[in-house]
């Protein structure tokens, strides 16, 4: 974030100070006479709130600064500088700018946060007029080129290909009337990666716009193998499972690693060699490690 919104936070942190140290007090003196005193219980689901505030209607009383106050409070001091109808929700944008402009910023991260049916409400959302338009554009083409090339691969005879989507892809391959609906097999790569989502997991091709799946992430990279959305190429991920099935053997030698780490160790040997076998590596594995 930028350096002035962590100033910002310090100084509303010195602020709300005074407001914290009077809700802490307050608490501890109601749960010392009731322990279920219900204005003591509630204290502690935002008595570490950033945005606290004393309520005059009530006594004085310190509660957490709701919604409808903070947009109040926003539009005023908005207008006290001559900007009219400032709200909260404005900033939603100014974050979604920081997040796609951050290295560590991640759009799909971005598209659940909002509750983005697409991903391209949530690119629209992060685009802003000092963006460079033409390099957005180009970058937008680049990626759109390298899925057309990417599903024309899959499309392709001659690339060997497994994984939970393969049967569907390889059914395209020997289906004529397919092919005849389009003008040539390139056109057909291209309405089909409009279709689908497409990224690298480094161990398989993951069509699957779930975010939360294990997969991803190479420490439950077999997973992929039972998934019905993987596509997994010999030339880009022959050598991962074959390292993932000879790593297994080494360590099914070892004997203190419980029964858990057992089976996890035979399901993953299970799933590397089902790989294996369909990508005609099974015997080449065999000498590697007989």
């Amino acid at each position: 974030m930028p350096e002035i919104v962590v100033k910002a936070i310090d100084v509303q942190k010195a602020y709300i100070k005074p407001f914290q140290e009077a809700l802490w007090q307050e608490q501890e003196a109601l749960l010392a006479q009731d322990p279920h005193d219900p204005r003591g219980l509630k204290i502690e689901n935002y008595k570490h709130h950033l945005f606290l505030t004393n309520s005059m209607k009530q006594s004085n009383q310190v509660n957490s600064l709701s919604s409808l106050a903070f947009d109040q409070r926003l539009k005023a001091f908005g207008e006290a500088l001559g900007i009219k109808g400032l709200s909260s929700h404005q900033f939603r944008r100014t974050f979604a700018v920081y997040v796609a402009q951050s290295a560590y910023g991640d759009l799909r991260y971005l598209k659940q946060h909002f509750k983005h049916w697409g991903m391209d409400m949530t690119l629209l959302y992060a685009a802003n007029e000092f963006q460079e338009t033409e390099l957005y554009d180009e970058i937008a083409v680049q990626i759109k080129n390298y899925k057309v090339a990417r599903v024309e691969e899959f499309l392709d005879e001659d690339t060997i290909i497994t994984g939970g989507i393969a049967n569907k892809l390889i059914s395209y391959r020997s289906n004529n009337e397919a092919v005849k609906t389009f003008d040539s097999r390139t056109e057909m790569a291209e309405k089909i990666s409009d279709t689908v989502h497409l990224r690298s997991t480094g161990h398989s091709w993951c069509t699957s716009d779930i975010s939360s799946c294990g997969g991803r992430s190479v420490i439950e990279g077999t997973r992929c193998v039972d998934c019905d959305e993987s596509i997994i190429e010999k030339v880009r991920h022959g050598a991962y499972f074959k390292g993932v099935y000879i790593q297994q053997l080494e360590l099914r030698q070892i004997d203190d690693i419980g029964e858990v780490g057992k089976q996890r160790i035979e399901r993953d040997i299970e799933r590397c060699e089902r790989v294996l076998k369909d990508l005609g590596m099974w015997n080449q594995v065999m000498e590697a490690t007989a």
